[in-house]
């Protein structure tokens, strides 16, 4: 017992010497760390406009690299668009959720997942292209998107979760990649407006 709450404590001990302080810069808050990185971190619903995040950002006289979003880091925020570094890799559960307005965004390269509900009603969001490194989508990534109309999945998605695409009743058609094995429970329920979709043979 004694051993392992030492080793809480160092595991403990060494979050909070890796952990810096917060910090907003042009506009955005973020989570800033000793090793040089910086999370986006939870924003104010009064966030609004068109955002881009940068791959760096200064404080301090230190630069520090952006490389996660925290979740619900954008929750019903007033953002129109934004553009996200080729250094993040993840999106947190919730990311999005509830930002009525997002028409667009841009995912780099490089990431590789959704968390759950990353989109959820994002009813302005019209059209989404993954990137190819993605690999898997949460479940209710897109639940509610009512004004997505298209979206391009990558070869390397391999499943998408339960009620990932729910309540999407503008979209018309979607092509599932080769590699999809399954599709989670209610995956497209709602799509009232859904007249073709391709179910590959490895389904």
């Amino acid at each position: 017992m004694r051993k392992f709450l030492l080793t809480v404590l160092s595991c403990l001990a060494f979050c909070f010497a890796l952990a810096q302080e917060t910090a907003t810069i042009d506009g955005i808050k973020y989570s800033l760390y000793s090793n040089g990185e910086a999370a986006i971190s939870h924003q104010s619903s009064s966030l609004a406009g068109d955002i881009i995040i940068p791959e760096k950002v200064s404080y301090n006289g230190t630069d520090y690299t952006v490389t996660s979003v925290y979740d619900k880091a954008f929750w019903s925020a007033g953002i129109t668009s934004i553009v996200l570094p080729d250094g993040i890799t993840s999106l947190g559960n919730d990311c999005f959720l509830d930002c009525r307005s997002l028409k667009s965004i841009t995912l780099p390269e490089g990431i590789t997942s959704l968390g759950s509900s990353c989109f959820e009603q994002c009813s302005s969001l019209e059209s989404v292209t993954l990137p190819e490194s993605i690999t898997s989508l949460g479940s209710s990534c897109f639940y509610g998107c009512s004004s997505l109309e298209s979206v391009t999945l990558p070869k390397s998605i391999t499943s998408l979760g339960s009620h990932c695409f729910s309540g999407c009743s503008s979209l018309v058609s979607i092509n599932l990649p080769e590699g999809i094995t399954s599709l989670d429970f209610d995956c497209f329920s709602g799509c009232s407006s859904l007249v073709s979709i391709n179910l590959p043979e490895g389904i």
